[in-house]
């Protein structure tokens, strides 16, 4: 009766303890379905950070990008500004506008210019923002804000100091702000993906704006037992909460099942135990019970969330269900017999061969790719040990699929890498416009030491005329000449007209070139025969020339056709030239006039010399205004460097070039082309054998 009692008290103590065991299982198993639900939660709630903080550090640098240039020049062009918010935010799609503040006024915009010339102090909400962003001397988010152009969204402000002595910022000049379309922001951060599946709010933190101004949601999510994760970025901190939309007990999966098969065991056990414990001796009731552990143990394996499998001799003798899933095996009779090794991706194979033969005295884990029995390809971490199986020595694998957190993993690597690409591209467009900066300051310091060049030759130029007037009309004035009449002072007279002259021509030089650069030169023109300019040109240098024992040759063709030009600047090019190449050309060389007609009808006049010559590197310099390859202080001929540059200016006014072609120690040809349009060749002779009036080339 006392082993009666035993008996059936040990088979009470056993359904207790089975009924604590069940009941801690479920538990255990109610957690963790929930972590595995706030595990992919937490993932999909990364995913839309991740994506939402790169689009706000490259709204950040988009005000960085506009900031360098301000900074380095005090300020920046209407063109200027537009081409660099151009490059720098039409790729962004979520950038509404780009905007430049001076003081309280907006001065700079792109794309909608809408907003220059408005008075932040006329919307508070911004003007406390630029405040704050100037006293912080650093970058400020703040919003959803009214924007003045209408409507809502983000701004990012950033403020420019110009550099003090010591090249550190000083006063504040100007404030950088970019407008964000609060609702694309959200479209491609990934939220609206999210929000299919979860419950998701965003708010406001710390210096990002108003602490707990909502973003997006409702704000008392974040009141729930949400899953809370911050967003990081510079000038602020946003918050991000998301829960299931169904619940955490729904999304952790249904568990009535797993819940009635647990209670009918439970109750089975129970029956089992007292009937054995009533039918049964001590035996058979110890056996029983270790039977019923067994299938236990099997329901255990049977339901576990990991895909456990047993081989031996390299052979599957045991699969529960989880691995049934993994395999895509719809029996455990696909799987019982079968190599484990034909479930190992081919590439994997070798190791896993090798990975298999080292299991008999130790516990392995790896990562390793499978291929199911369906073909499917899966990344799996295993975990391997030495184990005894029906009384045999075997090996349990327990596997768990991580093919989607790789996944993830890569594309979440791909954004990173893109985000990288992306921030080079904008660097590089920086450096870019750093270098186009440092090239105008260089051409900037070029043009500033060419008007010092003017300066000194032009004041060398004019003064040397007017000192000469100034000193001969002063002397005969007081007398310095004693008595000698006007014709003995012929010479002096002579000395004072000439100067004159000369004064007036380097006038008439820089009104003309004045009027070029000014666009104003007006042509006159009308037809001309090329031979008489050129013989008058040579007239005029003539007398020169001989002087200096240089020799005149007109070579030009006698049946040139007759120019439409205007002669006074067609005379002063030849004259420029001429007196050029007489200037350059030593004592016995050759100052040579031809002239041509090209296939294609132009007009070429040539004046060849056999001078000193033209660097190639300096033939570009002699062509601008006041350019010459000596100093104005070193050079050993006299001029303003205006004759070369008037020349090309009045053949370009005319349609048509100026080319210098030279060589040091060989000579300088000049060639002067006019365009077809302007050449007019005389007509076939008449039937009654008289000529016909002049025609025009094609």
């Amino acid at each position: 009766m006392a082993r009666k009692a035993l008996t059936y008290i040990a088979a009470t103590l056993l359904s207790l303890a089975a009924g604590a065991a069940l009941v801690t299982m479920d538990g255990l198993d109610r957690r963790a379905r929930q972590q595995a639900a706030q595990t992919e939660v937490l993932y999909q709630l990364g995913i839309v950070r991740s994506r939402l903080e790169g689009l706000l550090h490259a709204a950040m640098l988009t005000t960085r990008g506009i900031a360098a240039p301000l900074q380095m020049r005090g300020d920046i062009e209407p063109t200027a500004f537009d081409h660099f918010a151009r490059q720098i935010i039409d790729p962004q799609s979520h950038v509404r506008n780009l905007a430049l503040t001076r003081d309280t006024l907006i001065t700079r915009a792109y794309p909608d210019k809408s907003v220059i010339g408005s008075d932040i102090r006329n919307y508070p909400e911004q003007y406390a923002a630029n405040r704050r962003a100037a006293e912080l001397r650093g970058p400020v988010v703040t919003g959803p804000t009214a924007l003045i152009q209408g409507g809502r969204g983000i701004i990012s402000r950033l403020p420019v100091f110009a550099p003090d002595e010591d090249g550190q910022p000083g006063r504040h000049i100007a404030t950088v702000s970019v407008a964000i379309d609060l609702d694309r922001l959200i479209e491609r951060s990934g939220v609206p993906e999210a929000v299919q599946s979860l419950d998701l709010a965003i708010r406001i933190r710390g210096d990002g704006g108003i602490p707990g101004g909502a973003v997006f949601g409702a704000p008392s999510l974040f009141d729930t037992d949400a899953v809370l994760v911050d967003a990081v970025f510079p000038g602020g901190v946003w918050q991000l909460a998301a829960r299931p939309r169904s619940g955490w007990e729904a999304a952790s999966g249904d568990r009535t099942v797993p819940r009635l098969l647990g209670g009918s065991v439970l109750a089975l056990l129970c029956g089992t135990l007292f009937g054995l414990a009533y039918y049964a001796n001590w035996l058979d009731r110890t056996r029983q019970a270790a039977h019923d552990s067994e299938r236990r143990y099997r329901t255990l394996v049977d339901t576990a969330p990991v895909a456990i499998f047993i081989h031996q001799d390299g052979r599957i003798v045991f699969a529960n269900g989880e691995a049934l899933r993994l395999a895509d095996a719809a029996t455990p009779d696909a799987l019982i017999g079968r190599r484990i090794l034909d479930l190992v991706h081919p590439d994997w194979q070798p190791v896993a061969r090798r990975s298999v033969a080292e299991l008999s005295a130790e516990r392995t884990t790896a990562e390793e790719r499978v291929m199911t029995l369906a073909g499917r390809h899966a990344v799996v971490e295993v975990t391997a040990a030495p184990f005894v199986f029906g009384g045999r020595p075997a090996v349990l694998v327990a596997a768990h699929d991580v093919t989607r957190r790789r996944e993830a993993e890569a594309r979440v690597r791909e954004m990173n890498r893109g985000l990288e690409r992306t921030v080079s591209e904008r660097t590089r467009a920086l450096e870019e416009a750093l270098d186009a900066l440092r090239r105008a300051k260089e051409q900037a310091e070029a043009a500033n030491r060419a008007k010092s060049l003017f300066l000194a030759h032009m004041s060398h130029e004019l003064r040397t005329p007017l000192n000469a007037i100034i000193g001969f009309s002063e002397a005969m004035r007081l007398g310095a000449f004693g008595d000698r009449t006007i014709r003995e002072c012929d010479a002096y007279l002579a000395d004072i007209s000439r100067s004159g002259r000369h004064l007036c021509a380097l006038i008439d030089d820089i009104l003309d070139l004045a009027k070029v650069e000014a666009d104003e030169l007006v042509l006159q023109d009308q037809l001309m025969a090329p031979g008489d300019v050129v013989e008058q040109g040579i007239l005029l240098v003539r007398q020169r020339a001989d002087d200096a024992g240089i020799i005149l040759d007109n070579t030009l063709p006698s049946d040139l056709p007759l120019l439409t030009a205007d002669p006074r600047r067609v005379l002063q090019v030849l004259l420029n030239l001429l007196t050029n190449a007489v200037k350059f050309t030593p004592e016995g060389g050759r100052v040579t006039v031809a002239g041509r007609v090209e296939a294609d009808g132009a007009m070429v006049l040539e004046v060849a010399d056999t001078g000193i010559g033209i660097a190639p590197e300096d033939i570009e310099l002699v062509l601008k205004p006041f350019g010459q390859v000596t100093s104005a202080l070193q050079r050993n001929h006299d001029g303003t460097g205006l004759g070369l540059p008037l020349a090309r200016r009045f053949m370009e006014a005319h349609g048509g070039s100026l080319v210098l072609d030279s060589a040091p120690g060989i000579g300088t040809r000049a060639i002067c082309r006019f365009p077809p349009e302007r050449v007019r060749r005389p007509a076939a002779p008449a039937a009654d054998g008289f000529p016909a009036a002049v025609a025009e080339t094609d």
